[in-house]
């Protein structure tokens, strides 16, 4: 008599490719695809754009008295707007290097933006209401919630540079 286990066979191949691939062997294989078709280039330059852009406009609110927490505001919104990148990895690097970019650049403004507290209640505000309520939430981080010329800087910039996020983030084509 046979058992049932004498009767069936596990076939596994001789086909090496068909063996299980791990979840870091598919990054490494993403990654270098990435490099290969210049999408990290493509990161790399925008990373560098935004955070040049955050610089650059720096000096516009060095004697404003909320001028940090505009800066801090603004740098949200680059990070924010690199979420659009469709992928994921993509999108970590070019965050990657608009961070380390401000840092290598102006550590001064570095650790001004690298407010966590703020960071958080512009992702609540962002969730609860996306295309509003930035000057409200920056007049609470100024301990200033009923400044409603603050109020509507905050919403003004707010727009200004989502827009402008935006345009440069689609102005890139990743294949």
């Amino acid at each position: 008599m046979f058992s049932a286990d004498e009767d069936i066979k596990i076939y596994l191949g001789d086909d090496e490719s068909a063996a299980p691939v791990s979840e870091g062997e598919r990054s490494a294989e993403e990654f270098m695809q990435h490099k290969k078709n210049g999408n990290l280039d493509k990161t790399k330059q925008l990373g560098e754009l935004l955070a040049s852009t955050l610089l650059g406009d720096a000096p516009r609110f060095r004697d404003e008295p909320y001028g940090s927490q505009k800066l801090v505001l603004i740098s949200f919104l680059a990070l924010d707007a690199l979420e659009e990148i469709p992928n994921q990895m993509l999108q970590k690097s070019a965050q990657a290097v608009f961070r380390s970019t401000v840092e290598r650049r102006n550590p001064e403004i570095h650790r001004v933006i690298v407010d966590s507290t703020a960071y958080t209640m512009y992702i609540l505000n962002d969730r609860e209401h996306p295309e509003e309520g930035w000057g409200r939430t920056l007049a609470e981080l100024c301990q200033a919630d009923d400044d409603q010329e603050l109020i509507a800087s905050g919403n003004q910039l707010s727009a200004e540079y989502r827009k402008l996020f935006r345009d440069m983030i689609r102005s890139y084509h990743f294949v």
